[in-house]
């Protein structure tokens, strides 16, 4: 079996989950004079993919097409772990080192661990191109 190379990064600081993204905003409407809602992202959510997309750029090689990922959190607050995917593909697509985060062939999402108050979250990416596999069944050729 052919080795491939596995790229990692780890990022340390303050996290963001998905339910500090976005917020929305009432405004009127000057052509109807209905009152509607604009949703953006928080400051907070823009700091932390651009901390991420920094840190992916300094330690990551771009990969051309199809990869396999593997994702490990630990963060303070209870969350799902999903919460924390998007902004980590958001920022490897900003940081150039993948096209497009639908070319994912391999996931693998460790459940997230936890910590104390005062610490910092981590959330730790490996990467590699993906892995051709014969057979569906056939895990020999995707372990890590």
């Amino acid at each position: 079996m052919e080795t491939m190379t596995v790229q990692t990064s780890t990022w340390k600081g303050r996290a963001c989950s998905k339910n500090r993204w976005l917020q929305t905003r009432a405004y009127r409407d000057k052509t109807t004079g209905k009152q509607k809602a604009m949703m953006y992202s928080t400051t907070e959510y823009k700091r932390f993919l651009e901390a991420l997309t920094w840190q992916f750029r300094a330690d990551m090689k771009p990969i051309a097409g199809k990869f396999d990922i593997a994702v490990k959190m630990r963060v303070h607050h209870m969350t799902d772990d999903h919460n924390f995917l998007m902004p980590v593909f958001d920022a490897l697509e900003k940081a150039g080192i993948i096209e497009n985060d639908r070319k994912a062939e391999l996931k693998i999402i460790y459940p997230p661990d936890r910590h104390g108050n005062g610490e910092d979250d981590i959330i730790q990416v490996w990467l590699r191109e993906a892995v051709a596999v014969a057979e569906p069944g056939d895990f020999e050729a995707v372990l890590w």
